[in-house]
């Protein structure tokens, strides 16, 4: 089974790229049940959590772990089930705190395994890099196939990681899969000062906080994009950046990389600190020409004169990459964007791209967890545009939150809603769903707890009366609310049981285990 990005079509030449997306879709950076209306939907039957040191997962429960804060899904050893990989970028290695290290749980007909569960971390097995205090491997992590050879691979984010001197700079390391799955042999790292990068390092751009996986060239082959929030320089702190690496026949490479930022030549907009321009990413074929194009979430940007309202940016795809000047921007109140740009309204926090309404092209999926609905504070909102021949549009925008017909719950300050997203179809019924994590959501006096809703595709788009939503301890599914959990805080999807339905996994980096906070844990529910 390929695990390539195949262009966004309509018939029958879809199904490839359906696939892809049950074995990929991931998000990069917090359970669950209520009631679903006519759709077929997740369940909580054989659900499972999966912590450090319990149930067979190697390592020990640790006070501030944060396992689950990254997550990936993909198939690394091609046996047609999907496979987990879970950062707890705050792991200490010895006397290195925070070094980090991530997990890789393989995929069974009968669910996930544990057998063979494999810790990963900078210098470990052949792995590139050399793990250092505070380098917070593991904080994100995306899938895609880099070298066109059919297995899935695995790229971690490393934003701590020290480079020449600069602090916090940032760097990714890659893995490759393989027959074995993932395996540190043959592994790269990569920063922004490597050879042939496009840019520079910068202390406390945090390279690699964010990932996204698309074909942007259109070659069969995935590319990768990485935030570098912080970057900015000297004056325009936090003002951000994203790096473009292209997958070849040997794996990712610098040939040809690109570097977009605010001020970029064509790209609108001046460059400003705080504008966090990659905060967020996702890739999807918004117009349907067989390329990926590139969403960039920028949370901190001014709009109408407000801080940190938000816009997105999105950019298309074309035989030589990414290009800058096809950038079109969305703020809420402006181009027919619905909503009012206020002040924290973080519009563009979290981001993704899914086929909902099944018309062969990928629409976006934007979080504002800052926004209020019912005017309580931060308790957040997403906006859904859909994609057109033309691209995406503003016309017909979705706008879903807890204050939203049919979606259960009631909003409240500080819920987050849209805190993190991922788009897959969960019901096999041809249309992506969307999965919105809820991490501030307090439950019975537990402020933090945490839950995820799922939000159905019909032929019209997403609907709050098709959705179903998730907790802890409710409902078979597994765990126990804890306060500050952040169940949803993270979220993948994947078909890990080879049933040809995506499966969900949740993150809850804040959960207590064994009574140790924020050591971290992750839950699996099957489509």
């Amino acid at each position: 089974m390929r695990h390539r990005s195949t262009p966004s079509v309509a018939g029958p030449t879809a199904e490839p790229r359906r696939r892809r997306r049950l074995l990929m879709a991931s998000i990069a950076i917090a359970a669950l049940v209520g009631g679903a209306t006519g759709v077929n939907a997740l369940s909580s039957r054989n659900s499972r959590q999966f912590a450090q040191g319990t149930g067979g997962v190697g390592g020990a429960v640790e006070v501030g772990d944060f396992f689950g804060a990254g997550l990936g899904v993909g198939d690394f050893d091609d046996d047609g089930n999907a496979d987990l990989i879970a950062g707890a970028p705050n792991e200490d290695l010895k006397k290195k705190n925070n070094a980090g290290v991530v997990h890789v749980l393989y995929g069974s007909n009968s669910g996930v395994s544990t057998t063979g569960d494999a810790i990963l971390h900078s210098g470990s097995a052949n792995v590139a890099g050399k793990s250092e205090k505070n380098d917070l491997f593991g904080s994100s992590i995306a899938v895609g196939d880099f070298n066109d050879d059919g297995y899935a691979d695995a790229v971690v984010g490393v934003p701590g990681e020290d480079v020449g001197g600069r602090t916090d700079a940032g760097a990714v390391v890659v893995l490759y899969g393989s027959g074995r799955g993932l395996r540190g042999s043959g592994s790269a790292e990569f920063t922004a000062a490597s050879a042939g990068m496009a840019g520079r390092a910068e202390a406390h751009a945090a390279f690699g906080e964010t990932l996204a996986v698309g074909d942007f060239d259109g070659n069969g082959i995935d590319d990768l994009a990485i935030g570098s929030p912080g970057a900015g320089g000297a004056g325009n702190d936090s003002a951000g950046a994203v790096t473009i690496m292209f997958g070849r026949g040997r794996g990712l490479s610098t040939r040809n990389s690109q570097l977009i930022h605010l001020g970029t030549p064509g790209v609108p907009g001046d460059r400003m600190a705080g504008d966090e321009f990659g905060a967020s990413l996702a890739a999807g074929d918004f117009d349907g020409n067989g390329r990926d194009d590139l969403a960039i979430g920028s949370p901190g940007r001014t709009a109408n004169g407000r801080a940190a309202a938000g816009a997105v940016l999105v950019f298309a795809g074309s035989k030589s990459g990414i290009r800058p000047g096809s950038a079109s921007t969305f703020a809420q109140g402006a181009g027919g964007m619905v909503g009012t740009a206020e002040m924290d309204d973080r519009f563009g926090a979290s981001l993704a791209a899914g086929d909902f309404d099944g018309n062969g092209r990928d629409d976006l999926a934007i979080g504002s967890p800052g926004e209020a609905a019912k005017r309580k504070t931060a308790s957040g909102v997403v906006h859904v545009l859909r994609g057109t021949k033309s691209g995406l549009t503003t016309s017909g925008v979705e706008a879903l939150s807890q204050a939203t017909k049919g979606i259960k719950s009631k909003p409240q300050a500080g819920d987050e809603f849209g805190a993190a997203l991922v788009a897959a179809d969960f019901n096999d019924n041809g249309r992506d769903d969307l999965a919105i994590g809820v991490p501030g959501e307090r439950l019975r006096g537990d402020p933090g707890a945490g839950v995820v809703h799922v939000v159905f595709g019909t032929k019209n788009g997403l609907r709050g009366n098709t959705q179903q939503w998730y907790r802890p301890g409710k409902g078979g599914v597994p765990g126990e609310r804890t306060a500050n959990a952040g169940f949803g805080r993270t979220l993948a999807a994947g078909d890990i049981d080879g049933d040809d339905r995506a499966d969900l996994v949740t993150g809850a980096p804040g959960a207590s285990v064994d009574g140790d906070a924020a050591a971290g844990a992750m839950t699996v529910l099957f489509g």
